[in-house]
């Protein structure tokens, strides 16, 4: 999801399991709009039993969200993603 006013364009690399680069794609994604693909819609077939790890970078101070789930058997539930770098802006709280 793009959550900023301006267009974002953001690099997308696909690592196997020992950490090494398997694919890459660049994407542009309009201000307030959001993408939802399976990773075989991003790089194409991977081989069976496939494991690894996907990073997002848009160099941008904000902007881009990500949300991952998995499916399995039947069974979606989400997965965890970590946020690398700064985050810009603040939080308020109500007292």
């Amino acid at each position: 999801m793009n959550t900023s006013g301006s267009p974002v364009t953001f690099d997308v690399q696909l690592k196997d399991g020992a950490g090494a680069l398997f694919k890459e794609m660049q994407q542009t994604l309009p201000p307030g709009n959001q993408m939802a693909l399976f990773v075989d819609q991003l790089f194409g077939h991977l081989p069976d039993g496939f494991q690894g790890l996907m990073i997002i970078n848009s160099g941008a101070t904000e902007g881009i969200v990500a949300f991952g789930i998995t499916i399995s058997q039947g069974i979606m539930t989400s997965i965890p993603t970590m946020h690398y770098g700064s985050i810009s802006g603040g939080m308020s709280m109500m007292p």
